[in-house]
């Protein structure tokens, strides 16, 4: 049985994503986590990459795989972390901080990404919460949701938009799910440092996809030097000319 996303869930999210959370169903298991006060994000955090930018004003969709993993954090943007709160060792924001100072960017103190958000990225993970020991479980039950969501910026938002897959799961929802095209993985391995273009019937919309490994100590080799944040610059400048669209601040100040 299909049920309606809980309208406590909802509260500061955009307006035309609420139009279109409003209209999704999800099944009865999804529901139920949701409600059960044993996932991260808390339920209020869930949806909270829907809370900063609308659908047509992302540039950039980064697509992870799920929420941080206790003990860390989890604040319902992909990667990030509570200002407050120390980067640990060998978390993902280690390896991204790392490319940004490699794309000559200065590194914050701090692991919060909610200005990216702000700026039109929109920092997605495969599955939207976690749970120990039943992680593929999410990753299944939100695989849906997660679709309709790429499909809904792919074919509603702007004419063009950066889509970074990082790693397999992510590269697996893009591809397989959402466009229905199989891609080339084998169990265990992904598309590396790899990119395409995808486009409607008439070309209006035109997409960069950018394909790396996911910024961990097992996918480093592949993560670093993918320049992902300075080739999405450069599509969004070729396409948006003088427009205000024209390129993303990665640089996040301390203040």
């Amino acid at each position: 049985m299909s049920k309606k996303i809980p309208k406590e869930c909802m509260d500061g999210i955009q307006p035309k994503w609420k139009e279109f959370f409003e209209d999704c169903e999800i099944t009865d298991d999804l529901f139920k986590i949701l409600n059960s006060g044993n996932i991260k994000p808390t339920k209020e955090n869930v949806f909270n990459a829907f809370k900063h930018a609308d659908i047509k004003d992302i540039k950039c969709v980064i697509l992870g795989q799920d929420p941080y993993p206790d003990p860390t954090p989890a604040t319902g943007l992909a990667f990030s972390l509570p200002r407050e709160e120390p980067i640990p060792n060998n978390n993902s924001l280690k390896y991204i901080f790392a490319e940004l100072e490699l794309e000559k960017y200065s590194i914050p103190n701090n692991g919060d990404l909610t200005p990216w958000a702000e700026r039109g990225v929109l920092l997605l993970n495969s599955a939207l919460t976690y749970c120990k020991s039943e992680q593929d479980k999410h990753l299944k039950l939100w695989r849906p949701f997660t679709v309709a969501v790429l499909r809904k910026i792919i074919t509603e938002g702007k004419n063009h938009v950066v889509f970074m897959l990082w790693g397999d799961k992510a590269q697996e929802t893009f591809f397989k799910n959402a466009l229905k095209i199989k891609p080339n993985l084998k169990k265990g391995y992904h598309i590396v440092n790899t990119s395409v273009i995808i486009s409607d019937n008439t070309g209006e919309k035109k997409h960069l996809v950018l394909m790396t490994g996911h910024p961990s100590p097992r996918s480093k080799k592949y993560f670093h030097k993918c320049y992902h944040f300075r080739l999405c610059n450069e599509f969004l400048k070729e396409h948006y000319k003088d427009s205000k669209d024209q390129y993303i601040e990665w640089e996040i100040t301390d203040k």
